[in-house]
């Protein structure tokens, strides 16, 4: 965070990052602009499925809507973004029949336990983490249930 430079995150961030990303926006005067699915718009519809993958391009839409400066070009943003072809940190473990695994998972830690809630994105986090080779572990609770 530099000082007295815009700071983008998102709204869906743990307690404890939130808290530390306000604090310094505070020390360093920095104006915080906080990114929220909510209020990224429904018009919005980014290649890659996921919510994480459409917070992110609700946060690439606000970072490029605050440079442009021209809330007319906002549609114009947003359709930039869905032409964009997001790659993953896919590889290729069989040819045929063709199976691609993310090798490098960053939600690894984020854990409830319940299949159902949130589905499907934690019956994928199980699916994947069992043959990711690298796991992302963002605060030390992910890493705990990462171990688990």
């Amino acid at each position: 965070i530099k000082h007295k430079t815009p700071c983008l995150t998102i709204e869906e961030q743990p307690e404890e990052v939130q808290n530390v990303i306000i604090s310094e926006c505070k020390r360093k005067n920095a104006n915080l602009i906080i990114s929220s699915k909510t209020n990224c718009g429904s018009n919005l519809y980014p290649s890659l499925l996921g919510d994480a993958q459409l917070q992110n391009a609700c946060l690439a839409r606000l970072a490029a809507e605050i440079i442009v400066n021209d809330p007319k070009k906002a549609n114009n943003i947003s359709r930039a973004i869905e032409k964009t072809r997001w790659h993953g940190r896919n590889q290729i473990i069989q040819k045929k029949p063709l199976v691609i695994f993310d090798v490098a998972h960053n939600e690894a830690g984020l854990r409830t336990f319940d299949k159902y809630n949130p589905y499907p994105e934690e019956l994928n986090r199980k699916l994947i983490s069992s043959v990711a080779d690298i796991h992302f572990a963002p605060t030390k609770l992910n890493k705990n249930n990462l171990i688990k």
